[in-house]
């Protein structure tokens, strides 16, 4: 089987029908991979380093990952950024810095105190990160 992978979700990416259905957009990064192995896209823009998942950021330095685990980690910090209603790694300026907190620091956005989100989606987002 081929799977695909979108390669880019985030909330910029997500769209609302009037029926209030999400559809998934820009579909410029998407690939089809036999059995799910890739090798990271260089190009990577701020915006998109902001959802990267660990694997993916060490793919920036030229190494193989697994691209179903890239997209979980991608859903999860979106469930987190409708939680918490702002961006990931808000205040960092730098591809490498982020690159730097999220694989050398294991840094992960956390929930604020007063955060509306049901503990079952808490746990999807905790789960997929």
């Amino acid at each position: 089987t081929v799977e695909i992978f979108h390669r880019d979700i985030r909330a910029e990416n997500i769209l609302i029908t009037l029926n209030e259905t999400a559809k998934l957009a820009n579909f410029k990064l998407i690939r089809s991979q036999p059995g799910g192995q890739a090798i990271c896209f260089p190009n990577l823009n701020l915006d998109q380093t902001r959802y990267c998942a660990p694997e993916l950021l060490e793919g920036v330095l030229n190494y193989k990952y697994e691209q179903r685990c890239g997209e979980v980690y991608s859903f999860g910090i979106l469930l987190w950024e409708i939680a918490e209603e702002r961006i990931p790694h808000q205040g960092i300026n730098g591809i490498r810095d982020i690159i730097d907190k999220v694989c050398n620091k294991k840094y992960r956005e956390p929930f604020s105190e007063n955060s509306q989100m049901p503990e079952k989606f808490k746990q999807l987002e905790i789960e997929g990160m």
